[in-house]
């Protein structure tokens, strides 16, 4: 897994899934990748994860990982650093809670 300067846990872990891929796993149904895109939208990043998802309809998940290379590079220069709220995110996502947990903890409504 490569590491990124914001410590981007989503994106790392569709990444992850993508090495993966390209070593010849099948990775339609890997819990990386669904956890992956679950920790976009925890992380408050659904616009991507639902840019991905569309693109990789049809349980093509090769298509579905170029498409988060592809949206991930066109928004490479304007996100930066995470926001505290979103380390918190991170941080929980890290340690395996559920959306229903994060929540509870932030105290925020479950998506």
């Amino acid at each position: 897994m490569r590491m990124f300067p914001s410590a981007n846990l989503p994106v790392a872990r569709v990444d992850w899934a993508s090495n993966l891929r390209r070593r010849g796993w099948r990775v339609e149904r890997t819990p990386a990748l669904a956890l992956g895109l679950e920790s976009l939208v925890v992380a408050g990043l659904e616009e991507l994860a639902s840019q991905a998802r569309a693109q990789g309809q049809g349980g093509r998940a090769a298509r579905l990982l170029d498409a988060v290379a592809f949206v991930r590079s066109q928004d490479a220069g304007e996100g930066g650093e995470l926001t505290r709220r979103e380390w918190e995110v991170a941080r929980l996502v890290a340690r395996g809670h559920s959306n229903r947990r994060i929540a509870h903890e932030l105290v925020v409504s479950e998506r």
